[in-house]
């Protein structure tokens, strides 16, 4: 099946502060400005991080019967995306993008394991792949960047 266009919409349009604040890590502006473009590179990448962890707290809790518990895998994974970006925000710049580039390939490889499980549709995880790239590109280029003196 296709992935829905006003989908993939939304998740290109998720791109933009990836690559627009990675890039701004590049610009000759001054400590303050690439300061600025770092801490809100990894704010949004924690968020992000954190959102893609609930999906599977969401998935868990539709498909289980109301009679049941729910998929105990789900709901501790669910939070665990959430608990690295948290603590990621604490380190210091290049730290901080290590982690959280860990925590998008680890969400990606239990969404690769686990989302079919949980009822995902399949080309959910074809979008997941192309946005994480483009993600950890981002994050690579960010932590690439030259430090301001």
């Amino acid at each position: 099946m296709r992935i829905p266009p006003f989908t993939r919409a939304l998740g290109i349009g998720g791109l933009v502060p990836f690559v627009v604040f990675a890039g701004a890590r590049w610009l000759p502006a001054g400590v303050l400005w690439q300061a600025t473009a770092q801490s809100l590179l990894a704010s949004y990448a924690a968020l992000i991080l954190s959102f893609l962890g609930a999906i599977h707290w969401g998935l868990a809790l539709k498909n289980c019967p109301p009679e049941r518990e729910p998929d105990a895998l789900a709901l501790l994974w669910g939070i665990c995306p959430c608990l690295i970006a948290w603590l990621s925000l604490m380190l210091p710049p290049l730290p901080c993008l290590v982690v959280l580039a860990a925590g998008f390939v680890l969400q990606w490889l239990m969404d690769w394991r686990r989302l079919g499980v949980l009822g995902a549709p399949a080309w959910w995880l074809r979008l997941r792949s192309a946005l994480t790239v483009v993600v950890l590109l981002s994050l690579t280029v960010a932590a690439l960047a030259p430090i301001p003196r």
